[in-house]
């Protein structure tokens, strides 16, 4: 087997997943999965909710191996403050709080905290950007903005991980379906080597993983094959500068076995079974 871990896997306790706990298990071993958790999406702090879901699911499935984490979404600080304002958290309050106009960059923010990962027993936490914050969809805007995010989750204590970094939630397709236009979806080379060299830096310095995720950056139709080939490239550079690399399959509905994607693909740039990490997990 290629790899035998699976840190972002979404189970029927997400808003947007349909996987059951079981399923996950029983096809987790019979590809050769031997370490793995879910991470249900918790993007606004009242959807903690779904995260008490997962958690009964995951106490109902107990087994070795198997663990219990979150997938956090950042934030505009901005608007987190503004939505909190209102009062009690809700999906409704939430929306309204879209209508306001922030500033651009006023920092960005988890939409848990530490107190409630506590609670609820979370033994890692996987944090990704999903989208862009009150900035010109522009290259070079985008790319600052992307590269912030990614520094952030870097440097706050509450993420175990960085998921699918440079995933970015966008339209600029071409009449095939394929990302092929802004931000970066091009080329990935337009991304300057310092950004990738000071995330780096800043997933060390405080012990993050990134993740390399299987079905943004592997087994997807998306990106053009160039793209993908780049972004593996990426990968084995952060790697070599000392990064901590894991894989997830941030999979929803379906758990197929990605072994032969994924050793096609990593092979290419150098990657062995060995060199794939587990996150470093809270102990209660």
């Amino acid at each position: 087997m290629f790899y035998t871990s699976d840190w972002h896997i979404h189970c029927e306790g997400s808003y947007d997943a349909s996987l059951t706990v079981p399923h996950i298990l029983e096809k987790a071993k019979e590809y050769g999965i031997t370490d793995l958790g879910i991470t249900d999406h918790v993007n606004i702090p009242s959807w903690i909710s779904y995260l008490k879901k997962s958690r009964e699911l995951f106490d109902a499935n107990r087994q070795p191996g198997f663990h219990f984490g979150v997938e956090l979404t950042t934030q505009s600080k901005a608007r987190h403050e503004y939505a909190m304002a209102l009062g009690a958290w809700s999906d409704e309050r939430w929306n309204q709080s879209k209508d306001m106009a922030f500033e651009p960059y006023q920092g960005y923010t988890l939409p848990l905290t530490e107190e409630e990962l506590r609670s609820l027993q979370v033994e890692y936490v996987v944090a990704g950007a999903h989208w862009s914050f009150y900035v010109p969809i522009t290259r070079e805007d985008l790319i600052r903005d992307y590269a912030l995010q990614n520094l952030y989750m870097a440097t706050d204590p509450r993420v175990d991980i960085v998921a699918h970094p440079w995933w970015y939630d966008a339209g600029f397709r071409n009449k095939d379906g394929v990302l092929d236009s802004l931000p970066w979806f091009d080329d990935f080379g337009v991304i300057p080597r310092s950004i990738h060299n000071e995330f780096a830096a800043a997933l060390k310095e405080n012990g993050k993983c990134m993740e390399w995720n299987i079905l943004s950056f592997i087994s997807t139709k998306e990106y053009t094959e160039k793209f993908c080939m780049q972004y593996a490239e990426y990968v084995r550079e952060m790697f070599e500068m000392g990064v901590p690399i894991t894989i997830g399959s941030d999979e929803h509905h379906e758990y197929p076995d990605f072994q032969d994607a994924v050793e096609r693909i990593a092979s290419k740039v150098g990657f062995k079974p060995e060199d794939f990490s587990h996150p470093k997990f809270r102990t209660y």
